[in-house]
């Protein structure tokens, strides 16, 4: 009763928080004109454009798919390096977390050339594959760095608190983002004062319009890397800054369009953006810390380096999905089991991905001889209806032995009850069809 009362007002606060960060100021009076694509490109470039995203798009996917994939992986094996590790938890964490992490950068490298061929196919950038190599290895560097820090937080809270860690642990990573957005503007190579006077002009009296301080205007030199235009604004407080590309100040941009792409990242700073930026960074980590917190317990938590690799692999594919299959043993303490995993997917839900749904339930090592498993069964039934299959998996020593083999039952006996039972399972699957 506490804890879904202590989880009702983390909701309840969170969708506050929401609330006021999604405010926004839009100016009274503002007139959108009606503007037609193909009054301003010819079909051909609107056509080229939507097989570039297209490329890109599904580019993106196939390496979601494909880190889900290692990562599912790593989960499974990453333990055994625990074994050959004297570096202790928190060390081994450490160690564990880059592995995972290096890995997944290596096996995202071919797509990012991919799409890095795409990009000077379509001359979007003069960027050539070895600098774009060696970029994202010096950006690896910087990740290794985070994950470092992140891990050296998570298990030596954990091995202090326990499963608490991820309260202390969520703030901490709120800290850390505050930290580097007040310092990035100085991680930015390549910058130079502005030397354009009528957009510098323009800029003053945009920040006195904006009842903002002296916002230093920076141009970033991009021209041997991108064709591309951009701007940011960056910083907090003293380090507030707004960054040019190069590119955007050279044809065929005029001085006005030049104007409200300065008024635009001005704004950003006028409406506090990038707080805001760090404020829903707060409302997605603090939930997020929380389910790692949860699902990693199966492997003594997050104190224990075992469990780094499968809050890696957690995360991602609660993230990712949209239905979930749950396996449940007609058992008590896993009927508890599950009310508590519930409670993680409502949270999943709540804040990280509202698409993720139960649709499916499966009671296995079902013994109908004992009044618990039927007990259980029945328990389930009535709270989850139609989600439950009406088929159940019999205990079975054959289901049990068949993993000490290297087989699945239905290799190591087709005909066995638990095998059968598995594929009548299947085959109610299959007539269910698509849930909607």
């Amino acid at each position: 009763m506490l804890i879904g009362v202590a989880l009702a007002a983390a909701v309840a606060g969170w969708l506050v928080g929401a609330y006021f960060l999604w405010q926004s100021v839009i100016p009274d009076g503002l007139r959108l004109p009606d503007v037609q694509e193909t009054s301003l490109f010819p079909t051909s470039t609107l056509s080229e454009a939507e097989t570039y995203e297209r490329f890109v798009r599904w580019d993106f996917v196939v390496v979601q798919l494909v880190v889900l994939a290692v990562v599912a992986v790593y989960a499974r094996i990453g333990p055994k390096f625990v074994r050959e590790s004297a570096a202790g938890p928190i060390g081994t964490g450490m160690l564990l977390a880059m592995l995972g992490l290096g890995l997944v950068w290596l096996l995202q490298l071919p797509f990012g050339l991919a799409e890095l061929w795409w990009q000077r196919r379509h001359d979007v950038t003069d960027a050539s594959y070895g600098e774009w190599i060696v970029s994202g290895w010096f950006g690896l560097g910087g990740e290794f760095l985070f994950i470092c820090l992140a891990m050296l937080i998570v298990v030596g809270l954990a091995q202090v608190v326990g499963d608490w860690w991820w309260l202390p642990g969520s703030f901490a990573f709120v800290g850390l983002a505050l930290l580097f957005t007040f310092v990035f503007p100085y991680l930015i190579p390549g910058q130079k004062s502005l030397h354009r006077p009528a957009l510098a002009a323009a800029a003053s009296s945009y920040e006195q319009q904006l009842g903002l301080d002296d916002i230093p205007i920076k141009v970033q030199d991009v021209s041997g890397e991108t064709t591309l235009p951009n701007a940011e604004a960056v910083g907090l407080g003293p380090t507030r800054r707004v960054v040019l590309w190069s590119t955007i100040l050279r044809p065929p941009f005029t001085l006005d369009e030049q104007k409200v792409v300065v008024a635009h990242e001005l704004g950003h700073h006028a409406r506090k953006h990038l707080w805001k930026s760090v404020g829903w960074y707060a409302l997605f980590a603090i939930p997020g810390a929380f389910v790692i917190s949860r699902v990693t317990r199966r492997r003594g938590g997050m104190r224990n380096p075992e469990a780094v690799p499968l809050g890696l692999l957690t995360l991602n594919a609660l993230v990712a999905g949209v239905e979930m299959l749950i396996p449940i043993q007609a058992e008590y303490y896993a009927l508890e089991g599950l009310g508590q995993l519930v409670e993680t997917i409502e949270m999943v839900k709540a804040h990280l991905n509202q698409e993720l749904s139960i649709t499916t339930i499966l009671v296995t090592m079902y013994d109908a001889r004992t009044n618990l498993a039927s007990g259980v069964a029945q328990e389930v039934r009535s709270h989850f209806r139609d989600q439950v299959l009406h088929t159940t998996i019999p205990r079975s020593v054959r289901v049990s032995e068949a993993p000490s083999y290297g087989q699945t039952v239905m290799t190591y006996d087709p005909g066995s009850p638990g095998a059968l039972s598995y594929l009548e399972a299947a085959r109610e699957l299959a007539v269910r069809g698509t849930w909607a």
